[in-house]
C-alpha cells in the first residue's frame, strides 16, 4: 500500500492534468495521497521512536533543504509578492520530503514500487497516445495551457522508464523489459516533447558508457523486430497519430534550425529576463529579489511563476548565497551517486537535464521523489538489505 501511495503521489501531477482532459476536475489527489503517506509516517515513527537512525549522508541533506528553507523565509521579508509567497515555502518542504518518504518505511519494497511505477505511467502514456492527438490536432485553442502542456510532462515520464528499465533490467523479463522500452520510446515520440527526449539520449549515452550490462546480437534482433511491428502500428493507427509523428519530427529539427522555435525562444526570454534583474543591483545578485516574486516583476501580476530552469529560480528569489546551498545540494547528490552505483548517473541526469529546462523548484517532486529513490537503493545495498536483483 505505502509503496503504491508513493507511487501515485509522484504521478498525481500528470494525473490532474490528464483528468482535465477529459473534463474532469478531481479532488486535490497530491494533497490527499500525501495525508496518507504523512499517516503512515506518524504511526510508524511513534511506534519505533527509539529505534530511528539516520544515516550522515542523509543528515547532511536535511541540513542543505533547511538552509535553503530558512533562506526563503528569510527573503519573503522583502519579497514583493504578498498573495502565495508563503504558500511556496510550504510547497517547498513538502516536495523536500518527497526525497525522504522511501526511507520512512525501512521494508520499502523498491522492485514493487517500480513495478507499480511503470504500470500507472503505461495507463497514462496509452490514454494519452489514444485521446490526446485527436483533441490537440482538432481543437487545439480549446486547451487550457496545464492540458496543452500534457505532452512535454508525459514525454518526461517516458523518458524516465526507458532509463530506469535499462538499469532494472531484472525488473521483468528479458524481453518483456525490452518490449516497454519501445512502448514508451514510441509513446515519446508520439508526444512531440523535444527536451525529454533529447536528454534522453544523452543520458542512454552515459549508461552505455557506465553500465555492465551487455548488449548482444539478440538484443539488437530482438529489437529491430519490435521497431518494425511498431512501424506497422504507426501505420495502421491513422492520420492523427502520423500527423502527431510528423509535428515530432518538425519541432526536433527545430533544434538545429536558426529559428529554434516559439517554445526555445520563450525559454530563452526567461533566462535573458532573470539574469538582466538578478544583475540589475548587488543585492539582487547577493540575496535575489524574494520568493515568489518572478510572477509579479515579470507580469505585473502577483502570480505564481518561474523561468523554468529550477537553478535560475533559485538564483532569482535567494541570490548567489542560495544558489551555492541549492548547487551544493546537488553536487552531494552527483558524489553519492557517483561514488557508490555509477549505473544509477544516467537516471539523476536526465532528471537534472530536465529540470533545468521546465520545472519550478516547488513542482519537482519526480525530481526528488527519484533522487531519494536511487539513494535508498545505494544504502539498502550497502546495508545488504536488498541485492543486486532488480
Amino acid at each position: 500500500m505505502y509503496e503504491t501511495l508513493f507511487a501515485l503521489y509522484l504521478l498525481s501531477g500528470v494525473i490532474k492534468q490528464l483528468g482535465l482532459l477529459f473534463q474532469i476536475v478531481p479532488p486535490d489527489i497530491t494533497l490527499i495521497l500525501l495525508v496518507g503517506i504523512l499517516s503512515y509516517n506518524i504511526g510508524h515513527f511513534s511506534k519505533h521512536i527509539n529505534r530511528i537512525k539516520i544515516e550522515k549522508i542523509l543528515k547532511q541533506i536535511i541540513l542543505l533543504f533547511f538552509i535553503i528553507f530558512f533562506l526563503l523565509l528569510f527573503s519573503s521579508l522583502y519579497s514583493e509578492s504578498e498573495n502565495g509567497k508563503y504558500f511556496k515555502i510550504v510547497l517547498y518542504l513538502i516536495v523536500a520530503y518527497s526525497f525522504f518518504i522511501p526511507f520512512n518505511k525501512p521494508e520499502f519494497n523498491i522492485k514493487l514500487f517500480l513495478r507499480i511505477f511503470l504500470f500507472f505511467s503505461l495507463v497514462i502514456g496509452l490514454l494519452y497516445v489514444y485521446f490526446f492527438p485527436k483533441i490537440y490536432l482538432h481543437d487545439y485553442k480549446s486547451l487550457e495551457n496545464n492540458i496543452a502542456s500534457l505532452y512535454l510532462t508525459v514525454g518526461y515520464l517516458c523518458g524516465l522508464i526507458v532509463l530506469l528499465l535499462l538499469r532494472f533490467s531484472k525488473l521483468f523479463v528479458s524481453k518483456l523489459n525490452i518490449l516497454f522500452i519501445f512502448i514508451f520510446i514510441f509513446i515519446l515520440l508520439v508526444s512531440g516533447a523535444r527536451g525529454p527526449l533529447l536528454f534522453m539520449a544523452i543520458s542512454m549515452i552515459v549508461f552505455i558508457t557506465v553500465s555492465k550490462i551487455k548488449i548482444t546480437r539478440v538484443h539488437f534482433i530482438y529489437a529491430f523486430v519490435l521497431l518494425g511491428i511498431l512501424l506497422s502500428f504507426n501505420i495502421s493507427i491513422g492520420a492523427d497519430y502520423l500527423s502527431m509523428l510528423d509535428r515530432s519530427n518538425q519541432r526536433f529539427s527545430l533544434l538545429f534550425a536558426e529559428d529554434a522555435g516559439n517554445s526555445v525562444n520563450t525559454r530563452l526570454n526567461y533566462i535573458s529576463f532573470s539574469l538582466d534583474k538578478i544583475s540589475s543591483e548587488v543585492s539582487n545578485f547577493f540575496f535575489g529579489m524574494g520568493v515568489n516574486s518572478y510572477g509579479i516583476l515579470s507580469t505585473g501580476k502577483d502570480i505564481f511563476s518561474h523561468p523554468h530552469n529550477i537553478f535560475l529560480e533559485i538564483f532569482f528569489e535567494i541570490g548567489l548565497l542560495g544558489l551555492i546551498f541549492f548547487i551544493a545540494l546537488f553536487c552531494l547528490f552527483f558524489y553519492y551517486i557517483f561514488k557508490h552505483e555509477r549505473e544509477l548517473l544516467p537516471v539523476f541526469i536526465y532528471l537534472v537535464l530536465n529540470a533545468m529546462k521546465s520545472s519550478s523548484y516547488v513542482q519537482s517532486r519526480i525530481l526528488f521523489g527519484m533522487i531519494g529513490i536511487l539513494f535508498f537503493i545505494i544504502i539498502q545495498k550497502q546495508k545488504n538489505i536488498i541485492k543486486d536483483e532488480i
